[in-house]
């Protein structure tokens, strides 16, 4: 699947075969792997920030936190949708969640 993000560049997120269900720590983390890079990307394009500066940022956010959590679902929201989320936090101090994570 190709996520387009609003600029001249795309980001490529794999198809995903994503079992029901609890997800263990592990599986987890790997998938986490694989969705925070786009996250960290989008930040660095809208701030103009370093990739260290920006996945600082991303890490100490309460949406990284949640998103550790594998029964808040949010792993499974688009890096688009995640990063918009991300964006809620910074200005507001707030993140009003999707009802379906």
């Amino acid at each position: 699947m190709i996520v387009y993000h609003g600029s001249d560049s795309l980001l490529a997120i794999p198809n995903l075969n994503i079992p029901k269900g609890p997800m263990s720590n592990e599986k987890l983390s790997a998938l986490l792997t694989l969705i925070n890079p786009s996250i960290i990307q989008l930040i660095m394009e809208s701030k103009n920030l370093s990739n260290i500066e920006a996945t600082k940022l991303f890490y100490n956010s309460e949406l990284y936190a949640m998103m550790e959590n594998e029964a808040s679902k949010l792993w499974h929201l688009s890096p688009l949708l995640l990063y918009e989320l991300f964006e809620e936090e910074q200005k507001t101090g707030n993140i009003n969640y999707p009802e379906e994570a």
